[in-house]
C-alpha cells in the first residue's frame, strides 16, 4: 500500500519535539509517539568504523539492517496502534491504516543519505519537514541543555570522550557528528556553535544529494501561527495530516526546559557572538539575517 514517510529533520533545541506532538494529532498520522532512537542505535550502534558518531551512509547498511530499523520503526508504530503484526496487515489489506509515518529524532540529520534506502522503496515516498530556528537562540539553547545529561546526554560514548586529553566536557549531549574528538576541547559555547553548524550542513549536503521533496519551516513562523504552518506543510508536500484545527490545544513539548522567549538567548549573548565568525559559512545558507 502506498503510504508517505514524512521525517522532522532539524538541528538540537529547534522546536522539532513540539512540532512533532502536534502533527501526530492527525488522524492520517501514525509515529512511535517518542523518537526512534532506540532503533538506530539497536541495529547501527555507535562503533570505531563510523568514528563514535552518528552520520550513517550507504555502506554501513545491509539487507537485515535496513529491515530491523523499518521493522522497529514504522511496523512497531502500526504494532503499537492495533495490538498485533497481523491485526496491522488485516487493517493495512483493508484500506484502513493510516497513510503518513510520521518520524523524528535529530540524528536523522546524518541519515540523510540513506533514508530513501530504508523506507522509499516500491510505492512509499519520503518527505521532509526542516525545521530551523535563528542560531543565536538555538546555541543559546543548546549550551542551556547540555547540562541534562539524563534528557539530552549520549552515555554510550562516555568510555570515549574520558579517554581524550584536555577535553572541556565530561559528557557529550545532542546527537554525534562526524569528527566529534577533534572538537571537544573548546569552550561549551564554541562546541554547540560547531554542533549547530554539522547538523545544518548535513542537512543541506543531504537533501541536495539525495533530491527529497521537502519543505523549510522557521520556529518562528511556528510560533506566530501552529495552524498556517501545518497548512503549509500540507500543501507543499501534498499530505493531508487530517488534523483538526478547531479542537488544536497547544502545550510545551515534553523537552521544554523553559518557556519559549526570543530574549532568552541574550544570558550569553557575549558568549554567542564570539562563536559566530566561527560558522559564518554555514550562517549564510539559512534564511536568517544575522548581524
Amino acid at each position: 500500500m502506498e503510504r508517505d514517510h514524512l521525517f522532522i529533520i532539524s538541528p538540537p533545541r529547534s522546536g522539532s519535539t513540539f512540532l512533532y506532538e502536534v502533527l501526530s494529532l492527525g488522524v492520517n498520522t501514525i509515529e512511535l509517539g517518542y523518537e526512534s532512537d532506540l532503533a538506530w542505535w539497536s541495529a547501527l550502534p555507535y562503533s570505531p568504523q563510523r568514528g563514535f558518531s552518528d552520520f550513517v551512509e550507504e555502506k554501513d547498511l545491509t539487507n537485515s539492517i535496513s529491515k530491523k530499523i523499518y521493522s522497529e520503526t514504522v511496523n512497531r508504530a502500526y504494532i503499537q496502534r492495533y495490538g498485533s503484526y497481523i491485526r496491522y496487515k488485516l487493517h493495512d489489506t483493508l484500506g484502513k491504516t493510516p497513510k503518513i509515518y510520521l518520524d523524528k529524532t535529530i540524528a536523522n540529520c546524518f541519515h540523510l543519505n540513506i533514508l530513501n534506502s530504508i523506507y522509499g522503496e516500491k510505492k512509499n515516498r519520503v518527505k521532509l519537514v526542516v525545521l530551523l530556528r535563528n542560531p543565536k537562540q538555538t546555541i543559546s539553547s543548546m549550551m542551556e541543555g547540555w547540562k541534562y545529561k539524563d534528557l539530552m546526554g549520549k552515555p554510550q560514548i562516555d568510555g570515549v570522550l574520558k579517554r581524550i586529553e584536555n577535553r572541556k566536557i565530561e559528557h557529550w549531549s545532542f546527537p554525534i557528528p562526524p569528527r566529534w574528538q577533534e572538537n571537544v576541547n573548546k569552550p561549551l559555547h564554541e562546541l554547540c556553535a560547531w554542533s549547530w553548524a554539522q547538523h545544518v550542513e548535513y542537512i543541506f549536503d543531504g537533501i541536495r544529494k539525495n533530491s527529497y521533496d521537502y519543505v523549510l519551516i522557521k520556529y518562528e513562523q511556528m510560533l506566530e501561527s501552529i495552524t498556517n504552518t501545518i497548512k503549509e506543510i500540507e500543501v507543499n508536500l501534498d499530505v493531508n495530516l487530517g488534523i483538526d484545527f478547531d479542537k488544536l490545544k497547544i502545550k510545551n513539548s515534553r523537552t521544554t526546559i523553559s518557556p519559549p522567549n526570543q530574549d532568552k538567548w541574550l544570558v550569553n549573548k557575549q558568549l554567542i557572538q564570539e562563536s559566530l565568525s566561527s560558522i559564518k559559512d554555514t550562517i549564510v545558507k539559512i534564511p536568517y539575517v544575522i548581524d
